[in-house]
Order: C-alpha cells, then structure tokens, then sequence
C-alpha cells in the first residue's frame, strides 16, 4: 500500500463540498489552495494511517489465525500424545502394581525362608550338640571297648594258663589215678 500525499496546486481526488451546489462529489478533480492543504493532508494521513492500521491489523489477524491453526494442530497432537502417555501410565501402572506384588510375596517368602533357615540353624545346632554328645560316648565306649579287649586278651591268658595248669594237673592226676587204680587192685587182691 502506498500513502503518498498529494502536494499544493496539484489535482486531487477529495470529498468537498462543490460550491455552486453545496454537495461534495466524491473523487472530483479539483484545484487545492493553501488553506486547504493542511485540512487535505490530515484527511490523507488520516486515511493512510487508517488503511495502514488495517493493513497491519490485517496481516496481523492472519498471522494470529495461522497461529491459531498451528496452536490447534499442536493442541490435538498433544491430545493424542496425552492419550497415548495416559495408556502407557496405565501399562505402567499395572506393572509396578505386579511388581509390587512380586515384591510383597518376596517379602513374605523371604521371612518364611528366614524362619525356615532358623529352624534349620536350631536343628543344626541341636544336632551338633547330639554329635558332640554322641562323639563323648563313642569315645566312652571306645575306652570300655578296648579295657574289655584288654580284660578279654587277659581272660584268655588266664584260660591258657588255667588250661596249661590243668593239663599239668590232669596229667599229675593221671598218675595218681593210675596209682589209685593199682592200689585198690592190690587191695582186691589183698582181700580176696
């Protein structure tokens, strides 16, 4: 858009009044004087300022409406993305609402585990104890096992000896017996 203002003595288009009939033609030709030039440049600069003012309000209202569209677009693509992140939250939610009912139940099979591996350490350290015990008396029995060898190897020296002695005595017995035998021999003899 231009703005160009008309100088003095130039002919112009202007709403005037005619002064034969006292009407104003629009965009008649007429001769400018000087008085009226400041009252044509107001009009005019006033116009111009105006279809500038528009103009810029214009381009401006078409900028703010492009503006708009964009925003708009922007708008429904974030409406999706929203959409989109409130499903993924979902998905998210539903598995740490899994996890933390994995965890809970590891929770609890960690302090069943616990009590297990408690009972388990008590009956260890019972059993350890029955052990030691049982060690104690193995090592008891041990000592009585091999005192008893000891007393069994001694019994049966003595049985030996005992045997040998009888053996020495049945046989100095014999001798007695044998003599016994002939003395009633001669006693029977004797007597008959």
């Amino acid at each position: 858009m231009s703005s160009s203002v008309a100088t003095t003595h130039e002919a112009i288009r202007v709403s005037k009044p005619h002064s034969s009939d006292g009407v104003g033609c629009i965009d008649e030709l007429q001769d400018v004087s000087d008085d009226d030039e400041e009252y044509i440049l107001q009009v005019a600069s006033s116009k111009a300022l105006i279809l500038t003012i528009n103009d810029v309000v214009a381009r401006d209202l078409d900028g703010w409406k492009s503006e708009v569209e964009r925003l708009n677009e922007e708008a429904v693509k974030l409406h999706a993305n929203v959409d989109e992140m409130k499903k993924n939250v979902g998905r998210v939610t539903d598995v740490l609402g899994g996890l933390r009912a994995a965890m809970k139940k590891l929770r609890e099979d960690r302090g069943i585990l616990n009590g297990r591996v408690q009972d388990l350490q008590e009956s260890l350290d019972t059993l350890s104890e029955t052990m030691a015990t049982e060690i104690e008396t193995g090592k008891a029995l041990r000592q009585l096992l091999d005192a008893a060898k000891d007393e069994l190897a001694d019994e049966k020296e003595e049985k030996k000896r005992v045997a040998h002695w009888l053996d020495k005595e049945r046989v100095a017995c014999q001798g007695r017996w044998d003599e016994v035998g002939r003395l009633q021999c001669l006693v029977k003899e004797g007597g008959a």
